[in-house]
This record gives structure tokens, C-alpha cells and sequence, in this order.
């Protein structure tokens, strides 16, 4: 039998990465030739293939950190609760998503936009991103809103290839390829930032409102004194509110579950396009990964589910958005609803012991992890509660909330939410 392969978390020039080794065992002494992102180790005879993945753009939010570092799992999301759910009121009218982040202000650049880290609307498998930025315009005037990202969770400037190259920005190019056709921008019921201090108090609060390109927009302006004076060494300290319909995030209205067949009259060529198929293989392969117990992982759902992964990877990239966001969030509510500590210690122990059964092709579970680490390092860091009537002239969030009822449904959560 084979060992289990074996993650770790070093230090390089360029900051952490993963080291990822699986054994072969003894291949005849014949080296066959590694697959992509990895090499090849020979020891007595026996054969490990080793993988040190790093971003490329480094960022540290796709890597599998360990409890010893500072990115041990601490989520702002009840890890008692599915990542599917929110805190509050099961049926509530929207859910409002507040996040806390910092952003840094280059000032040194006379025009031009700046970006942070997106903030991930994500509820019952469906996702869509804004991220801060900061325009300072030739004028010397400083504008700030939240750009419209869509369904993913990062951004760039498009001039890079790769998994990343996924943004839906009008100033982004090439247009994305791992779209979701029936997803849409959300309707943005109330949004709004604050602006904090070093001691982290509330100085002042804005109301975002809708623009034609789909970000949300403050409507004031700021001259750079002005926009210094709010921020902290160099930082703008903010806390982001926003309320979306919970109508929004129903799965169904992405793509159809109900199974089905083609409808061919009785003694009629059996034609079906790649279209048709391609969407019947997306609908089964969604409903396999929602029927999986996340809050009793076994080895053998742990098989079915990398075996899904690997097949959805297999095939082209955007091939099955839909399908692609379900099973990661599927494994991702594996580790946020489980006992482990860290990240680490849950591909460790309980997703690497089945990687052999599985089949799983070496050069997938290097990028099916990477974005495992995406999800986690990102999606539990917005608290998500229910809204039961909004306030436009409310402060915290323009929203009114019930944070202290808990979610009744969670405590059975099954992967397919409310």
C-alpha cells in the first residue's frame, strides 16, 4: 500500500509556499515522466512526486497554512454554522454581509485606480465580489466605491494568464472564461463604509450608492488632505456593509438540479448537442456533490467528492463553473464545519489519506488545494447575518439585524441551504 502523501508549509525568498509529496512506490526503475507542477524524487528505489506551489502573484490566501502561523483558521463565520448559512433569521428578506479590511493608499501615483483584496458575497453556493478601490483622478479629487468583480474571488489587471485571469471589469482583458451565463450582478438593497481609526472607532460613515458599471459609489469626493486625514498609516481602515436579497442566492435560479432528459420524438435520430450533455453532466455533478454529508466526512465520500473534483478539472477550464464553485465549497464546509485547527491539518488528515483510492490526477490536486485555501482564506471571513427591515438613515449597515437569533437549520446542516 501506498504512503499518504504529505503537505507541508516552508519559507522561500519569495515568501511561504507548499510542498506537496506523494509517493509512487517502486515504478521497475523506469522514471516516467512527472506531470506538470511537479518533479520527481528516486530514493532506493522508490519514486515521490514532489510539488512546491506558490502563487503567482503571491498571494498568501491560496496557500494550505498551518495552526503555527499566523493564517491559522480563525474564521468571523460560527464554525458551528455551514458556510451556507447565516446568522439570524432562516428566511429573512436579505442577508446583510459586513466585512473589516484595510486598504493601503499609494499616494505616490498622480492618477489612476487602486485595488484591495475582494469582499465575497457568497450564500448557498452563490457568489459575487466587490473590492475596494480608490481612484485618485488628475484633478487631485480621491473617489472611492466598490467595484463589481462577479463570481470570483480575486483581481487583477488583466495582463496575467492563468486561473486567476477572471475578472469582469470593463477595464479588464480578455474577457473571462469561467463565467456562469445565468449569473448576474445582485440588486444591492443598502450598502454603506466606515472609516476607522487606530483604536478602531467609527469616524465617519457613507452610504454607497448603485453607478452604471455596477459598483457602488460614494458620491463625495475627497481633495488628498482630506482623504489623508482619514486614513491610518497609510491605510484606509474600513468596515463594509452590504444587504442583498436572499432571493438572490438560490441555487436554483443558476441552474436547474431537476434531473431530466432530452425529449426526443419516438423514431427520431437520437441527437443530443454537446450543449444539452454538457449541461445534464454539470446538473449530476452538482446533485453528487450536495448529496454528501459535510458534517460526517468519510473516506469514501471523501473518494466520490475528489473524484468529482478531478473530473471537473479534467475537463476545460470553465467548462462547469457551476459545478466547480458547489464541489469546492461542498470540501470547504468539510474543514470550516470540522474539529481540525488549521487548514493543514484537514488536508492532512482527512483529504490526503484518500488520494490514492481516488485517482485523483497528481497535477489537479495541486490547484484543486489552491483553491480550497481561496475559499477558506476568503469566504468565513464575512460575517453574514439576516435582515428584517432595512434603514437607509441607520449608520451600522443602513440595516436593522437579529444577530442573536441563531440559525435553527444550522445544527442539521446539509449541504444543500436554505
Amino acid at each position: 500500500m501506498l504512503a499518504t502523501p504529505t503537505i507541508e508549509v516552508l519559507d522561500g525568498h519569495k515568501g511561504p509556499y507548499n510542498s506537496v509529496r506523494i509517493p509512487q512506490g517502486r515504478l521497475g526503475g523506469i522514471l516516467r515522466m512527472p506531470p506538470i507542477h511537479f518533479s520527481e524524487e528516486v530514493k532506493s528505489g522508490e519514486h515521490t512526486l514532489i510539488s512546491y506551489y506558490s502563487s503567482p502573484f503571491n498571494d498568501k490566501r491560496e496557500l494550505i497554512h498551518s495552526k503555527s502561523e499566523f493564517f491559522s483558521y480563525s474564521p468571523s463565520h460560527p464554525r458551528s454554522m455551514s458556510l451556507m448559512c447565516n446568522e439570524g433569521i432562516a428566511d429573512s428578506e436579505w442577508i446583510q454581509f459586513q466585512h473589516d479590511t484595510d486598504q493601503v493608499v499609494n499616494y505616490n501615483i498622480k492618477s489612476g485606480k487602486q485595488y484591495s483584496d475582494v469582499v465575497p458575497l457568497f450564500h448557498s453556493h452563490v457568489l459575487w465580489s466587490y473590492a475596494p478601490r480608490i481612484t485618485i483622478g488628475k484633478g487631485g479629487k480621491v473617489r472611492f466605491a466598490l467595484a463589481s468583480v462577479g463570481p470570483h474571488l480575486s483581481i487583477i489587471d488583466g495582463k496575467g494568464k492563468g486561473p486567476h485571469n477572471n475578472c469582469t471589469c470593463p477595464q479588464c482583458d480578455p474577457v473571462p472564461k469561467n463565467v456562469i451565463a445565468r449569473l448576474r450582478a445582485p440588486r444591492v438593497a443598502a450598502a454603506s463604509v466606515a472609516i476607522r481609526n487606530a483604536q478602531g472607532d467609527v469616524t465617519a460613515t457613507f452610504a454607497l450608492v448603485p453607478s452604471s458599471d455596477g459598483s457602488l459609489v460614494l458620491p463625495k469626493s475627497f481633495t488628498h488632505k482630506e482623504f489623508r486625514a482619514m486614513t491610518v498609516d497609510g491605510k484606509l481602515r474600513m468596515r463594509l456593509w452590504i444587504s442583498v436579497p436572499r432571493s438572490y442566492f438560490a441555487l436554483s435560479t443558476v441552474i436547474d438540479l431537476t434531473p431530466r432528459s432530452p425529449n426526443v420524438p419516438r423514431g427520431a435520430a437520437f441527437t443530443v448537442s454537446p450543449e444539452v450533455l454538457r449541461a445534464e453532466k454539470e446538473r449530476e455533478l452538482c446533485r453528487q456533490a450536495l448529496a454528501i454529508d459535510v458534517r460526517n466526512p468519510t473516506s469514501s465520500t471523501m473518494v466520490e467528492l475528489l473524484r468529482l473534483l478531478d473530473f471537473i478539472w479534467e475537463a476545460p477550464y470553465g467548462h462547469f463553473p457551476v459545478a466547480k464553485r458547489v464541489a469546492v465549497g461542498v470540501l470547504a464546509d468539510m474543514m470550516h464545519l470540522g474539529p481540525h485547527a488549521s487548514t493543514h491539518d484537514f488536508v492532512q488528515d482527512t483529504l490526503l489519506p484518500s488520494f490514492h483510492e481516488s485517482r485523483i490526477n497528481p497535477s489537479n490536486l495541486v490547484t484543486i488545494l489552491a483553491s480550497l485555501a481561496f475559499h477558506l482564506n476568503t469566504i468565513p471571513g464575512v460575517h453574514k447575518t439576516s435582515v428584517i427591515a432595512l434603514d437607509y438613515g441607520r449608520k451600522a449597515g443602513a440595516a436593522n439585524t437579529n444577530e442573536n437569533t441563531v440559525e435553527k437549520e444550522a445544527e442539521k446542516t446539509p449541504t444543500v441551504p436554505h
